[in-house]
């Protein structure tokens, strides 16, 4: 889980946070990676601000054996 959270001034009603071109690439990306075994979700913090919130999957890395000789 990845959170990123500012204390700004918020969202803004009239504002359309979640259709923007950047958050629409993004949802996207997460999509074609993860397919449904993702969520991203956009809330307004406590007190102000906003929170952002990306869930995928855990998947470590295989190690990588090292072949040079030497």
């Amino acid at each position: 889980m990845i959170t990123v959270e500012d204390n700004g001034v918020g969202l803004r009603p009239e504002a359309n946070a979640k259709n923007g071109i950047g958050l629409s690439n993004l949802r996207a990306r997460l999509e074609t990676l993860y397919g449904t075994n993702q969520e991203m979700k956009i809330t307004s913090g406590a007190a102000a601000g906003v929170v952002v919130r990306i869930e995928t999957p855990w998947q470590e890395a295989p190690l990588e054996e090292n072949t040079s000789a030497g």
